[in-house]
């Protein structure tokens, strides 16, 4: 009886083991047919006789022949909607077909949050496609995106440019949670002061003034106010 055991132990150990190396080599096929396409397209950016709206469809096409896949990653997903949003942003000019891009890109980002829900900058790119495209649920994705990468400088920084954009639609306890993120980068000054001057673009610098943290952010401040101020003077 023992003896069946270990048998259907080492069968068992046996059919994990091939599954994971069945998985390792879909994923490394994948990555390198991607990264071959991707090469392609550098290549087409960096060459003055490319045509370059070919090139981005080749690539396209070839991730969404990948898409197919069962273990398709989360990252050639997301690749693939960063091709859908450089298209809606600089390749068409009427805004039904970039709106048409956005959406795309949309559901492609949620396909890679399916598989990876904790992935902050996903969110992030949700959020802008969802908001390019009227769509006010992309303050919630902006919320999930400063949620869930509490740390991370490059989805939490533009995620606070985008909201104060946005601020406007926020509500209250939204806006909190972007202002709490923002007093805990401005530890840092250099983030601190950029942050200072895009609360006087966004007009939200009335806000922003309670989180102040050191004496030269708040002089920094003032100087902005200041020449505000003059500005309108004039």
């Amino acid at each position: 009886m023992v003896v069946g055991f270990e048998k259907v132990s080492y069968l068992a150990v046996a059919f994990v083991g091939a599954a994971l190396c069945t998985f390792s080599v879909w994923f490394a096929v994948d990555h390198v047919r991607y990264k071959a396409a991707e090469i392609r397209l550098n290549e087409c950016v960096e060459s003055n006789t490319c045509d370059f709206e070919q090139a981005h469809q080749n690539v396209k096409t070839t991730l969404e022949d990948m898409s197919e896949g069962v273990l398709l990653s989360p990252a050639v997903l997301y690749s693939l909607g960063a091709i859908s949003n450089y298209r809606g942003n600089y390749v068409f000019k009427d805004f039904s077909s970039r709106r048409e891009q956005w959406e795309s890109a949309e559901a492609t980002y949620r396909k890679a949050l399916h598989k990876s829900p904790l992935w902050g900058r996903a969110w992030l790119q949700m959020a802008r496609m969802q908001l390019l495209a009227g769509k006010l649920e992309g303050v919630d994705s902006l919320m999930r995106a400063l949620q869930t990468a509490p740390f991370e400088y490059h989805t939490q920084m533009p995620a606070v440019e985008l909201s104060f954009s946005y601020w406007v639609y926020l509500r209250p306890e939204a806006k909190q949670l972007v202002l709490e993120t923002l007093e805990r980068f401005f530890d840092a000054t250099i983030w601190g002061l950029k942050y200072i001057d895009l609360s006087f673009r966004y007009g939200v610098q009335d806000e922003v003034w309670p989180h102040l943290k050191s004496e030269q952010q708040k002089r920094y401040f003032l100087r902005q106010a200041k020449k505000q101020s003059n500005k309108r003077a004039d």
